[in-house]
């Protein structure tokens, strides 16, 4: 269960996170990262139907990047959204060596061996921020297979204290990070497969 300490949105009101939601979602290409931050946000309360359907419908028409690789518009959401947010956030980087280097999360529509449109994630590490590294495994440049395939947003809000490491400490806590979402992951009886990366 998550803390309350790991709940970006917890003060604030419901009609705020759904004016929060429908901007996001208006934007082209919409913002993912916050509009999963409402979805765990109104599950964490037991939102009343009306509102879990008007969050669903928004996810429903969603535009992503790159749209002409999957065969159907939206974006499911994730009922573990906030659980792996709080994993991520509670791996520390302890007394790593600085450097240029940082890990990063990447949010999947799909993952091979799962087919499209359940939502997955991808751990990786570079000295490139988050969405600068999508960009790269979307156009093909040092890319995995499977967000070349299926990655639609970045999600910096999950690794902000994993930066600013060295290379074999961004590798180690890369590994360290997939495992970790991984374990939360299965706690929802979800397929390890949903963690892609983590060399």
């Amino acid at each position: 269960m998550v803390t309350d300490r790991f709940r970006p949105l917890k003060a604030l009101r419901l009609s705020q996170i759904m004016a929060m939601a429908r901007k996001a979602a208006a934007k082209r290409p919409a913002d993912l990262e916050v509009m999963l931050h409402c979805w765990g946000e109104a599950l964490r309360r037991h939102s009343d139907l009306t509102v879990m359907m008007e969050l669903r419908s928004l996810f429903d028409q969603v535009k992503v990047i790159e749209p002409q690789r999957f065969k159907r518009r939206g974006v499911e959401p994730a009922d573990w959204f906030l659980d792996a947010y709080e994993t991520a956030r509670l791996l520390s980087k302890g007394s790593a060596k600085r450097g240029i280097y940082r890990v990063y999360v990447l949010l999947l529509r799909g993952y091979p061996g799962g087919g499209e449109g359940a939502p997955a994630l991808y751990v990786g590490e570079s000295h490139l921020k988050a969405q600068a590294r999508l960009a790269q495994h979307l156009d093909g440049i040092n890319h995995s297979r499977a967000v070349q395939r299926f990655g639609v947003a970045a999600l910096p809000s999950f690794t902000p204290q994993l930066t600013d490491l060295s290379r074999d400490d961004s590798k180690r806590l890369e590994a360290e990070l997939a495992d970790a979402l991984r374990s939360t992951l299965s706690r929802f009886r979800l397929s390890p497969s949903r963690v892609q990366g983590g060399h």
